[in-house]
């Protein structure tokens, strides 16, 4: 009877509950974006900010042969080397490895012990930490000038307060009149638009992954100093 009881309770309770935690996070998040607004409001003289999606190279790790699923020898999320074998298999004429074509990070397994798999199937994926890059639009007028090659830092929403050492690597003008959503206020730039891609050069500080959004920050004037919470 008390167990009947207690589970009504949860039952009556668990929308309510629910219903706050999303007040709770959503509360958090606009928090969030007026800090960020705030600090980039008071941004050093010299230095442009945008905000930008992490890309990064996929690459697919295809079985050389037909067989069944042994071992998973290496679980997603590890960094491995060139050759890094990460299934075992039997095939046919005995059993054989399954081993990476290059370093990066195992992200996703597509099979497991038991399935059977036929020759050159994609059995997982694999980021090639070496070619991670952040995409953002900022005017032309601010960063047309800027040369390759010239320092960046981005700041990755959720790591907040942690710099990511990159660099510029192209500035492509868009066509046509453009258009640019700057969060987190909402305001839009117009008028003609770069793109601007930067390369990631120190991937050993946090966990990246391909789809993250995050702000890039450049120096468009030279000596200025960067913001202390990205140096």
């Amino acid at each position: 009877m008390k167990g009947d009881k207690t589970s009504e309770f949860r039952r009556r309770t668990a929308p309510g509950l629910a219903f706050m935690l999303g007040l709770a996070l959503l509360a958090g998040m606009v928090l969030y974006w007026v800090v960020l607004e705030r600090e980039d409001r008071a941004l050093p003289s010299g230095i442009a900010v945008a905000s930008g999606v992490l890309t990064a190279t996929q690459v697919p790790v295809a079985s050389p042969g037909a067989g069944a699923v042994l071992q998973v020898m290496v679980p997603p999320g590890t960094a491995v080397t060139a050759g890094t074998p990460i299934l075992r298999l039997r095939g046919r004429t005995g059993e054989f490895l399954v081993a990476t074509p290059r370093a990066g990070r195992l992200d996703r397994l597509a099979v497991q012990p038991g399935d059977d798999i036929e020759a050159g199937r994609v059995v997982a994926t694999l980021t090639d930490l070496a070619d991670l890059a952040m995409i953002a639009p900022f005017p032309a007028e601010t960063v047309g000038h800027l040369p390759i090659g010239a320092e960046a830092r981005l700041e990755l929403f959720g790591f907040k307060g942690n710099a990511i050492p990159a660099r510029v690597v192209s500035v492509v003008a868009q066509d046509g009149g453009a258009t640019a959503p700057q969060p987190p206020d909402g305001n839009a730039v117009s008028g003609r638009m770069v793109t601007v891609t930067v390369e990631v050069t120190d991937t050993r500080s946090l966990p990246l992954a391909a789809g993250m959004r995050g702000r890039v920050y450049l120096r468009i004037a030279e000596g200025a100093p960067w913001p202390a919470r990205i140096r």
